[in-house]
């Protein structure tokens, strides 16, 4: 008697999630030093439009491409946002 071939989808072992898995501290601390679009645009209260128009124009952070995500390194840019900002100790343009 022939025996069945089994289907392709029974008794498949679950897919691993790899999003739960530990990093290691090398690992980790490269992932605290990098923010996608998304992330970046949440930090700043943007939609990650914005920031797409903002790499367009080339006045956003500093960043990298990596295949098709575009990452943005945290401590160049707390420099790119310090480098922006503005004096508010003029009274020039307040009305007395």
């Amino acid at each position: 008697m022939p025996t069945k071939a089994p289907s392709p989808t029974a008794r498949r072992p679950p897919a691993t999630d790899t999003s739960s898995l530990a990093l290691g501290t090398a690992e980790q601390a490269l992932a605290e030093d990098w923010m996608t679009k998304t992330d970046l645009a949440h930090f700043f209260g943007k939609s990650p439009r914005t920031i797409e128009r903002w790499c367009a124009m080339r006045t956003a952070p500093p960043r990298i491409k990596v295949g098709n995500t575009t990452l943005f390194h945290v401590p160049s840019m707390r420099e790119w946002m310090a480098a922006r900002v503005t004096g508010t100790d003029s009274k020039r343009g307040r009305r007395a």
